[in-house]
């Protein structure tokens, strides 16, 4: 279910894209001759005019077929020395023509980005979280040159503040240091009731290429949900339970109790709870190998970030995206110290993020649905306006970056030359999308 869901996001992403083309493409005298919503055999057909509106058997997006797009490889064929391209045709247009043509459906990925964190922004938004009590990451990898513990934190302290700024939830702590790896923070941590001042740098992830100081959220293990039917359930766990220990060893947070049932004999445990000032036990059978398999969710903070007055909606709307690709900028700068095989995603990977987030933010309420929704795939749309406008052949960044030489030399590019960019370009999409492959086919299996 949920790979049908973002395979409907997805597409729906790639069809505004489209649609960007097709209007500028109309409004330069382009002729289309084909707008399809999906791919592949045709299901239904509608000439109107000179395009033929299509629905097609996949739903995979879509696609904008302009007359002379072809035209290129004919030019090959006949060894001309220039692209002559016939009236209402894509080389029949001034090359600033077919810029805007190129930039259109990017852009348009961005516009509908921009337009879903103004609804986000204006409608108001629900974050689920924890406090800001940490705890070291080292005491359960074993990894101890993690930056937390060079700069001397300690599980229950509280980071009360980053840079100044003041830090009341755990995901504000993360989100600081994914944004600054390599750059030293000034956290004020609060130990007992001391205020102290501790510096640390995020080292950079390379699963993930943000910053990271190698801490876990301190999650009490009160339970909030337990599925009925589930091993939590048959066993006697209910809502408002406050775990204390498992198979008689005592559990103080979330982690200390994913490890307890990590480490449960045959998916058979004995938990300890407190219930109503008094304790109580109970046994529980599940599969160890499912992390989900006991059935139960622990209590979160859910904390009310309140609708933005419109002025600051639509700024802060128009601001957002460019902060994303600025982002994207940073990436690539440091792309030699990533992982590439967990940095390129490819379509079943973004289709699977994308389903299980509506998934999840709709089982919290209808409307953060809605907005979890709305915000990841404006964060895609930003992404692929930013891809798209690499200087890559078949990327709309490559009939860009080529359009623009040829205004500014004010020449058609002879074919040879466009051929040899094409050979290049064609080699980077090949080697790119082997990797994509690869890690798709890796991630399918193991999931």
């Amino acid at each position: 279910m949920s790979f049908v869901i973002g395979l409907v996001g997805l597409s729906l992403m790639v069809l505004i894209h489209e649609f960007g083309h097709f209007l500028a493409a109309r409004l330069f005298g382009v002729e289309v001759l084909k707008f399809s919503v999906g791919m592949g055999p045709k299901l239904w057909g509608k000439k109107i005019g000179r395009t033929e509106y299509l629905l097609s058997a996949l739903p995979l997006g879509g696609y904008c077929q302009m007359k002379g797009e072809e035209d290129f490889v004919k030019a090959m064929e006949l060894k001309a020395k220039r692209i002559d391209g016939s009236p209402g045709s894509l080389y029949g247009v001034a090359p600033w023509k077919r810029m805007v043509i190129a930039f259109a459906g990017p852009f348009f990925n961005l516009a509908s980005a921009a337009l879903l964190f103004f609804v986000i922004n204006i409608s108001g938004y629900t974050i689920e979280t924890t406090d800001n009590r940490i705890i070291l990451a080292s005491e359960f990898t074993g990894e101890t040159d993690m930056p937390a513990d060079k700069a001397g934190l300690r599980t229950g302290d509280r980071i009360v503040a980053v840079n100044g700024e003041k830090t009341e939830y755990f995901y504000q702590i993360l989100e600081a240091a994914a944004l600054n790896a390599d750059k030293e923070l000034t956290l004020t941590v609060d130990r007992r009731g001391d205020l102290l001042t501790v510096r640390v740098t995020p080292q950079l992830n390379p699963q993930t290429g943000g910053g990271v100081i190698g801490v876990y959220s301190f999650q009490p293990p009160e339970v909030a949900e337990v599925r009925t039917g589930s091993p939590a359930f048959e066993a006697g766990l209910r809502p408002g339970d406050v775990i204390t220990a498992v198979d008689g060893h005592p559990v103080a947070h979330s982690v200390e109790l994913q490890q307890a049932l990590l480490n449960a004999a045959g998916g058979r445990t004995r938990l300890t709870v407190a219930r109503n000032g008094s304790t109580a036990e109970m046994t529980m059978f599940f599969d160890a190998r499912e992390p989900v398999a006991p059935g139960f969710a622990l209590k979160t903070l859910r904390v009310p970030s309140p609708p933005l007055p419109f002025g600051k909606a639509v700024k802060e709307a128009l601001t957002e995206p460019f902060s994303i690709v600025a982002q994207q900028i940073q990436s690539f700068a440091i792309l030699n110290r990533v992982d590439i095989n967990t940095a390129l995603q490819g379509p079943i990977r973004i289709t699977s993020m994308i389903g299980d987030s509506v998934l999840y933010s709709f089982g919290l309420s209808v409307k953060d649905g809605f907005m979890y929704t709305f915000r990841i795939i404006a964060v895609i749309s930003v992404v692929l306006f930013f891809m798209n406008l690499l200087p890559i052949p078949a990327l709309d960044g490559g009939l860009i970056l080529i359009s623009l030489v040829e205004t500014v030399i004010r020449r058609p590019l002879p074919p040879k030359a466009l051929s040899a960019y094409q050979t290049v370009g064609v080699f980077v999409i090949i080697l790119l999308s082997v990797l994509v492959l690869t890690n798709e086919f890796v991630f399918y299996f193991r999931h």
